[in-house]
């Protein structure tokens, strides 16, 4: 069955370019409409089936110089606690670039001006009931006006 719906796959992105090339936009709105949504499609292994994890992955980039407040907030709201073990984190260092616009107020840098900040990325694995105090927990100790926060569902096979 999967090689079937690759087949599937191909022969629609084949239609859509041939569209394309042929310029004819209404048609290909057509095809475009029929395609599934395959974000919601999941990869079942052989042993089990895929299921929806009752954890999230929650990442954030962070100032060097707070990376460990908000560790310590994370962890003070739920957030990488696992099995027997707790402060649970991944980090990796890296260069944060940006240009803060007129009406931004940043906590770093100068508006109009583009700035390059060593950055932590902090890499959690929490209880999906915890999202919100963790999120809610970052946001009120990060310095950055605008704090960026990725947040990933996990599945896992149950087999």
């Amino acid at each position: 069955m999967p090689y079937l719906m690759q087949i599937l796959i191909v022969l629609i992105i084949f239609a859509i370019a041939i569209l394309v090339v042929i310029e004819n936009t209404e048609e290909l709105r057509k095809i475009v409409d029929l395609l599934p949504d395959f974000s919601t499609f999941r990869r079942v292994s052989h042993s089990g089936g895929v299921v929806q994890s009752t954890y999230v992955k929650v990442i954030v980039f962070v100032p060097d110089a707070h990376a460990e407040q908000v560790r310590v907030a994370i962890a003070g709201a739920g957030g990488g606690h696992l099995g027997h073990y707790k402060f649970c984190s991944f980090s990796t260092q890296g260069i944060a670039r940006y240009r803060p616009e007129e009406g931004a107020h940043p906590s770093i840098g100068t508006v109009g001006k583009l700035e390059l900040v060593e950055e932590e990325r902090i890499e959690v694995t929490i209880l999906r009931a915890d999202l919100q105090k963790v999120v809610n927990a970052i946001q009120s100790v990060h310095p950055n006006e605008e704090a960026e926060i990725n947040i990933y569902a996990l599945e896992t096979t149950n087999g």
